[in-house]
């Protein structure tokens, strides 16, 4: 799943553990065009730390994003 990729690659996610809240969350900061260009940089380089060790990642399992400007990032 998404989670851990994502929080490497600096994309918001929730911590894990974190527990639901009753009431709403702030919305999320929008990334920065420079945080979207260093993102998939960030996931190639956990691929390869997978790679190194032995491990095929054959896919990636993510979420199409809270908006509408996030599905075309996500693909």
């Amino acid at each position: 799943m998404g989670g851990p990729i994502l929080q490497f690659a600096g994309i918001s996610v929730a911590p894990a553990g974190a527990k639901k809240q009753s009431a709403p969350a702030p919305p999320a900061e929008k990334p920065t065009e420079a945080t979207r260009a260093a993102q998939p940089t960030k996931c190639r380089e956990l691929r390869k730390l997978y790679n190194d060790a032995g491990v095929n990642l054959p896919l990636h399992k993510i979420s199409f994003g809270p908006s509408d400007e996030e599905i075309p990032f996500n693909f």
